[in-house]
């Protein structure tokens, strides 16, 4: 998006210090727990999905109806890694 003439349009700053390093690393590790938390939840969705064909036919429309919120979550968590 390109600044209006005459609307000031400063820089980014660095943080201070060592925050700077510190609030990445924490990034990282955020990043890093919620990446391992969307694959444990897909392999419990097919978990699910795998029980529910032999008989629990209620167990694999739940699972079903889970699985695009997983992906939803993902997709947010893939996109807001590029801002960093």
């Amino acid at each position: 998006m390109l600044a209006e003439p005459g609307v000031p349009n400063p820089p980014a700053k660095d943080l201070p210090g060592d925050l700077g390093t510190t609030l990445d690393t924490w990034l990282g590790y955020g990043k890093t727990i919620c990446n391992y938390a969307a694959a444990a939840g897909i392999l419990a969705i097919v978990v699910m999905l795998f029980v529910g064909v032999r008989g629990r036919s209620t167990l694999a429309k739940d699972a079903l109806t889970h699985l695009p919120w997983v992906i939803l979550g993902e997709v947010l968590l893939v996109s807001g890694a590029t801002l960093f």
